[in-house]
């Protein structure tokens, strides 16, 4: 799941440098909206948008 999810948003990320847009990725609560989603915790989202590394892709921290 991390390979295919990395080469998606790396691809989206290319695609929305392209475009001068910012794509952002946010964790979802699992506990009470989102079961089962993953890369739900907020250091694997975060690990993720390190891991594809662009400037078209950022993590969104909703508090």
């Amino acid at each position: 799941m991390w390979i295919t999810a990395h080469r998606t948003l790396t691809r989206l990320a290319e695609l929305g440098e392209s475009a001068g847009v910012t794509l952002t990725l946010e964790n979802l609560n699992t506990a009470f909206d989102h079961p089962g989603v993953p890369f739900a915790q907020a250091h694997d989202t975060f690990a993720l948008v390190a891991a594809v590394d662009r400037p078209g892709l950022r993590m969104n921290l909703d508090l």
